[in-house]
């Protein structure tokens, strides 16, 4: 072969090698670009492919290539192979890939940036399901957050999952899903972790469960067994239970004295004159002041300095309270301030162990049946149990219109509130039931103790067997929550834990959520304004606890020289919600 021969021979090489490196960066570039699949790289793959065709061409020329390379035919077709005009578009290509893959580059960025956000939203989402589980908090989550929250989680995931594949176009298709606006009344998916975190902080943990047992009087002195139980979720190592006997190093002159000050019918007398204006409103505050400096004493007097110290170690853990010594409201108890107004504060009622009456089956609507029953007795103060009865009605219905659906029985009306009536609002199955009006309390037969209709009483032996669901039974009448007033005492001094029991314990045990009865009578401006700010919290979802609690405050602040908000004693699990465990979901 000559020297032009191998001059030529030399180039159609090179130029075959070069193209065949800069085909093999491109289709590996153009590859990349096919997975991010918003961008359109068909046209230069086609370009490629052709240019492959070709290259193929060069490669099957040189391997069949003469052996003594003298052949002009061969030098002339693999001239031609590396120097057509079709190699020509090969730096445009190049050049638009290089463009694409900037542009992708950005892309990339900007999802990758929206992703973490939208990660970070779902790890809070997580983190308040792992604090839900870790707690063993009771949450009343609404329909629509759960479907809401769902929804988020499975959008990030599966943007996650596409991002990590490439295929942008499904990670753009899940991210414009997730800022789509949301429907109407459903929750925006950028509140959901807000909504869960505000519904985990207003969760109920485990209560403290102190039991206060009173003995008969010794020696002057009064002995009282008490027993305090810690929370038992997993944030605490084990149970912990105090237990120690106790003599009241007070005269029981004067501790029967101060006690007095704190006894429902004595509170009565002094919310009466306050109410009243026949009491200067120097002497109200005096006398609010002292139930206060009471409250004190009687907590630092009857619990011990070491279940204070677990108290007060637990600030804002519900405190369920069971005793048998009902001559004092327990809910004027104080610390630094009234325990009832800073925590959730309970009671159980103290007797034979008994079954709760519970009730299975598939969730009704999420739309609340309330009832309003308004009943005055023998018709008197007929037009005070009218006006609570609106009252509550207006502010239920005006809140809560597209939540519950109100119903009233009232005396008088072509609905009355008469014992038939009620005992079929008792089977219906009503989430709520709210009774305003009058009471008796039967100290011999606390079983015959019963709401006045007409000439006509439902007993606590009527109520408990009629009971349908789970509701939430508010009582606005005087001494539902009542008990006998003195203790009962077993043989020698043995604490006999069997007192008489009101209308409170036949609700419970009749399967109620929760029953919320007033010592004293109140009047119905108050009590309207307390039931309203419970139901209002109560069906937003919050524990049945913390609900009460709000409601003791609002009332407190409204009426600051008026201890009504202790007459209202809730009976039941603080932890409970009208939404988990009365089997009622709010739509938000």
């Amino acid at each position: 072969m000559n020297s032009p021969d191998v001059r030529r021979l030399s180039e159609g090489i090179r130029l075959f090698e070069e193209y065949r490196g800069r085909l093999r960066q491109l289709r590996d570039k153009a590859s990349r670009l096919s997975e991010f699949d918003v961008l359109i790289v068909v046209g230069e793959q086609a370009v490629l492919e052709h240019l492959e065709l070709q290259l193929n061409l060069c490669r099957r020329l040189l391997i069949s290539a003469p052996v003594e390379g003298n052949d002009a035919n061969f030098l002339d077709r693999l001239e031609y192979l590396v120097r057509q005009s079709g190699w020509s578009v090969l730096e445009e290509v190049e050049a638009r890939l290089d463009e694409k893959e900037d542009i992708a580059a950005v892309a990339r960025r900007e999802v990758a940036a929206k992703l973490a956000i939208w990660s970070g939203i779902a790890g809070r989402v997580e983190e308040a399901g792992r604090q839900i589980q870790l707690r063993r908090l009771r949450i009343a989550e609404p329909r629509r957050l759960t479907t809401s929250r769902d929804r988020l989680t499975a959008l990030v995931r599966h943007a996650t999952i596409s991002f990590q594949e490439n295929r942008y176009v499904e990670v753009w298709q899940a991210l414009n899903e997730l800022e789509r606006a949301p429907a109407h009344n459903a929750v925006p998916l950028t509140e959901v972790p807000s909504r869960l975190e505000t519904l985990v902080r207003r969760a109920s943990p485990e209560p403290l469960q102190l039991t206060v047992l009173r003995g008969e009087a010794m020696n002057d002195n009064i002995q009282y067994a008490l027993t305090l139980q810690t929370p038992t979720g997993d944030q605490y190592v084990a149970v912990r239970a105090l237990s120690t006997n106790i003599n009241v190093q007070l005269g029981q002159e004067r501790f029967a004295r101060d006690a007095q000050l704190v006894s429902p019918r004595e509170v009565q007398d002094h919310v009466d004159a306050v109410l009243s204006s026949t009491m200067d409103l120097s002497a109200g505050e005096d006398r609010l002041s002292r139930l206060r400096e009471v409250g004190r004493i009687l907590y630092r007097k009857l619990i011990p300095i070491p279940m204070q110290d677990v108290i007060e170690l637990h600030p804002g853990v519900p405190l369920v309270l069971t005793s048998n010594d009902r001559s004092l409201a327990w809910e004027f108890m104080a610390a630094d301030d009234f325990v009832a107004l800073q925590r959730p504060l309970a009671r159980l009622p103290v007797g034979h162990s008994r079954r709760r009456r519970s009730y299975s089956g598939d969730l009704p609507s999420h739309r609340r049946q309330v009832a309003l029953v308004g009943s005055a007795g023998t018709g008197k103060h007929l037009s005070a149990v009218e006006r609570e009865v609106k009252t509550i009605h207006d502010g239920l219905t005006s809140a809560w219109s597209e939540e519950a659906d109100v119903k009233v029985l009232l005396t008088g009306t072509n609905r009355p509130a008469n014992k038939e009536d009620f005992e079929r609002v008792l089977v219906s199955g009503y989430d709520i039931i709210h009774f305003a009006g009058h009471a008796a309390f039967n100290e011999r037969k606390p079983g015959l103790s019963g709401l006045l209709f007409d000439d006509e009483k439902c007993t606590a032996e009527d109520i408990g067997p009629l009971i349908g669901g789970a509701p939430l039974v508010f009582l606005n009448a005087c001494e539902t929550a009542r008990h006998g007033d003195e203790p009962v005492f077993g043989q020698e001094g043995a604490f006999q834990i069997d007192p008489w029991e009101g209308l409170a314990a036949a609700f419970l045990r009749g399967g109620a959520l929760a029953c919320i009865g007033n010592v004293w009578p109140v009047v119905d401006a108050v009590a309207a304004r307390f039931a309203i700010a419970f139901y209002s919290h109560a069906l937003e979802g919050l524990p049945l606890g913390e609900a009460i609690r709000l409601a003791r405050r609002s009332v407190a602040q409204r009426y600051p020289k008026d201890p009504s908000w202790a007459s209202f004693v809730f009976y039941g699990n603080p932890a409970f919600t009208l939404a988990v465990d009365g089997k009622a979901v709010r739509s938000w």
